[in-house]
């Protein structure tokens, strides 16, 4: 039985020595040498930016439909500059930090801090206090690509991403994406009806009309495209998805989101009339789907902007 056991132990400090020999031989380094390694991967690739970088920020707070542009230039000694909309060029400090996940932190007072204080400056559009607009200034490193850098927020959950700049791409850079890929972005007071059709359209045969009213958000979900909740089915997720050009103040394509077009007969969803007056400050839409029942239902709503 002794002879047994020595066996085993035998066995197993014989396959414990091979196992440590083939992790050696699959990284010849250790593991903070590894990963300090990465992360001086990641600051070359910051500093090494010659125009330095664009940052898109989408802060947790969806009540509040702005995306915000900050122009960063990193340097080799944890300084940045940031320039965001019209307010002037900003120095301050960041590290990198190795934790669960690679982390970018923003750690003495800037212009991301003014997007997640609880105490929000004036000039910060739509911060509650108590919450900011709940952006981040601890991210999380999710994705690195030579032009291209994904953020997480630690706290918040916020949304960025930087992309290496162009010559030029600064403070007018930052004013003008504002500007444009915002501009539809606010509350508007709602007006309008839903026909609920029994059948297929063509049989005309009207069950009853659903009348809208009230406040809606239209929010940016990405640069030029805005959402906001269809008719009186915001509360189950259906939603409009509005392509918006800011050049020619023209709505160049509206379409269903996801589970909009997952509640209808596929292919069904169609456009009658869009409009957009710049103006008034006011979208005009009439839409028509089937539903999964086969019944057919058309939307005019106007929504003026507050």
């Amino acid at each position: 039985m002794k002879n047994s056991i020595l066996y085993i132990l035998l066995l197993a400090i014989a396959w414990s020595a091979c196992n440590k020999g083939a992790d050696d031989r699959v990284f010849p380094e250790p593991a903070d040498e590894r990963l300090n390694s990465k992360m001086a991967d990641y600051q070359s690739l910051l500093t090494a930016a010659p125009n330095g970088w664009k940052m898109t920020v989408i802060p947790a707070d969806t009540s509040q439909p702005y995306i915000f542009y900050l122009w960063m230039k990193f340097s080799a000694q944890n300084r940045v500059t940031s320039n965001m909309d019209t307010l002037p060029a900003q120095e301050s400090s960041y590290r990198l930090k190795a934790m669960m996940q690679p982390e970018l932190i923003f750690d003495t007072y800037s212009y991301l801090h003014r997007l997640s204080d609880a105490t929000p400056s004036p000039g910060i559009s739509g911060a509650v206090r108590g919450k900011g607009l709940m952006a981040d200034f601890e991210y999380e490193i999710r994705y690195v690509s030579p032009d291209s850098i994904v953020l997480y927020g630690k706290y918040n959950k916020s949304y960025a991403r930087l992309i290496k700049a162009a010559p030029g791409d600064s403070a007018g850079f930052t004013r003008n994406l504002f500007r444009q890929n915002n501009y539809l972005s606010g509350a508007y007071t709602s007006s309008g009806n839903r026909k609920l059709y029994t059948g297929a359209l063509k049989d005309s045969i009207l069950g009853s009309t659903a009348n809208l009213s009230g406040i809606k958000q239209i929010m940016p979900v990405y640069p030029g495209t805005y959402a906001v909740d269809y008719a009186d089915l915001g509360g189950s997720g259906w939603k409009y998805l509005i392509t918006f050009d800011p050049v020619t103040k023209a709505i160049t394509s509206v379409k269903p989101d996801n589970i909009f077009a997952g509640g209808i007969l596929a292919g069904s969803f169609q456009v009658l009339r869009v409009s957009y007056d710049d103006a008034k400050k006011q979208l005009y839409l009439k839409t028509i789907y089937v539903n999964t029942a086969g019944s057919g239902r058309i939307t005019e709503e106007t929504l003026t902007k507050n």
